[in-house]
């Protein structure tokens, strides 16, 4: 649908001219929230429905979402197939009226119906109060000692990908070189909004604000939640976060303590300083990752990393010392009132 001259010059002022709902409020006299209810009704006449009828989506797809709001938005197109079509549709729009404008690049489409039960062996928050250090430091049994062992020998493959996509092996080092298939792996890992493989929409169990220690521009949030009934998955969506460094790279952490955790093992690539992306999370480490305290974002050298992951394999051991800086942290919400620290957690026994 065709919207007035006024209505065009909005949407391109906030789409192409780095102006927001308030500088436009002062711009031209308007009362406060003006400017976001009129770009609301443009974006609604483009699309033929309203975009906030659900969740806000009008802020997001003009850039104006904070990093909560665009997490909400992400998730709920990931498990509204009508509220996608619709963005889909405005995006379309917006790209013809605007070619200059960024716009976000929409997250996959669902891929099946939504999930709106409850899964009853999902702890009510992914951490909450950390358990006694003697417990939480305690050694694996042979079995999780060999899962662990894979998982770091894994963990060591993909880094070292990353590490050669990054350069940081030079031509001359023999056998640093990733094999095909780890290429494949990494043109993947890369993706921010294609994982290759798309866990389906899930039920969000806890959201974790991200900010910088120490100040600074670069934001986001993580949002812990499950899908499938059985498969815990952590949603990130960054911003303004700078390139890494050539030899350096960035990992999502759980952390148990301020200097140890667990990662995701897949390196995080900012595209023009954005990252959305959904990861999951290995059911065999649900039930230790549901005592993390924190959530971090580090900066590291990946052989740091390794030789980590290594140590921590080899003492048997499930916290690994992260190495390197944090750029984004965040303080996991303690487990409601009753929500019992030793609920059963995704992966766990039960019926076997």
């Amino acid at each position: 649908m065709a919207i007035s001259a006024d209505q065009s010059a909005l949407l391109e002022m906030l789409l192409t001219g780095g102006q927001g709902y308030e500088d436009l409020d002062d711009l031209f006299g308007l009362t406060e929230g003006e400017t976001r209810e009129r770009a609301r009704t443009a974006l609604s006449e483009l699309g033929g429905a309203d975009p906030d009828r659900n969740v806000g989506l009008a802020d997001y797809l003009l850039g104006q979402a904070d990093p909560i709001g665009r997490a909400d938005a992400v998730r709920h197109l990931r498990q509204d197939a009508g509220d996608r079509e619709l963005a889909e549709r405005i995006v379309g729009e917006l790209e013809t009226l605007f070619p200059a404008a960024e716009l976000p690049k929409l997250p996959q489409a669902p891929t099946g119906s939504r999930f709106g039960g409850r899964a009853s062996s999902v702890p009510a928050q992914p951490a909450g109060e950390p358990r006694p250090a003697s417990k939480a430091g305690s050694k694996l049994s042979p079995t999780q000692t060999r899962m662990f062992a894979a998982m770091g020998a894994g963990a060591v493959i993909l880094i070292a990908v990353v590490l050669a996509v990054a350069g940081v092996f030079s031509s001359d080092d023999e056998g640093s070189a990733p094999s095909p298939e780890g290429e494949e792996t990494a043109s993947t890992a890369g993706g921010t909004l294609d994982p290759s493989t798309p866990i389906p929409d899930g039920e969000e169990i806890s959201r974790v604000p991200l900010a910088p220690p120490d100040g600074g521009e670069a934001g986001g949030a993580a949002v812990v939640g499950i899908a499938a009934e059985s498969q815990p998955y952590l949603d990130l969506v960054l911003s303004n976060l700078p390139d890494a460094p050539g030899d350096k790279a960035y990992l999502a952490w759980f952390m148990f303590s301020e200097n140890e955790g667990y990662p995701m093992t897949e390196p995080i690539i900012p595209q023009k300083g954005a990252y959305e992306n959904r990861l999951a999370i290995p059911l065999e480490v649900a039930e230790p990752i549901s005592r993390a305290v924190a959530i971090e974002i580090s900066l590291s050298d990946p052989r740091d990393i390794v030789k980590s992951i290594q140590d921590a394999a080899q003492a048997g051991v499930f916290q690994i010392e992260r190495p390197g800086d944090t750029v984004l942290f965040g303080e996991v919400p303690r487990a409601a009132a009753g929500g019992g620290e030793d609920q059963q957690a995704p992966g766990e026994g039960g019926g076997e």
